[in-house]
């Protein structure tokens, strides 16, 4: 899932990981955000923290004190090292400045879903996992966000 307020970023973004494999679910406040990360299952959240209605800040808190261990990747024009620190420390697993390269936004998440465990059995990951799976067994992850 993406949550990202800008318009603009947030299309682009969205047909950047489109067109690497991933399915996108995109938000464009926190609100929705937040609703979707409860409601739906996904194997990453890419959540940009100054949004509309709830900050990207709060939802991962919320994710995090609901014992919702989904990737996070924060993204933000905020560069404070605070903020950097806030989301870290509240359970982000990366963050990353705008602007920024989709190209570099791909690797990380790729990264992070390989450091994720998969379930035993034929490309069955964990339930509570937010980027779903559509891959074959052994080929190439392509997943849901």
């Amino acid at each position: 899932m993406l949550v990202e307020d800008e318009t603009e970023i947030g299309s682009l973004v969205s047909d950047g990981l489109t067109a690497e494999g991933f399915s996108v679910d995109y938000c464009e406040d926190g609100d929705a955000g937040m609703e979707h990360a409860t409601t739906k299952s996904y194997d990453a959240v890419v959540l940009d923290i100054m949004l509309p209605g709830k900050s990207g800040l709060e939802i991962l808190k919320q994710l995090r004190e609901g014992q919702n261990n989904v990737p996070v990747i924060i993204i933000t024009a905020r560069g404070e090292s605070d903020d950097r620190i806030e989301g870290l420390n509240l359970g982000a697993d990366d963050y990353l400045p705008k602007p920024f390269f989709v190209e570099e936004l791909v690797a990380r998440l790729r990264d992070i879903l390989r450091s994720v465990p998969m379930a035993p059995g034929p490309a069955s990951p964990p339930i509570w996992w937010m980027l779903k799976w559509t891959g074959k067994p052994g080929a190439s992850p392509s997943c849901a966000i």
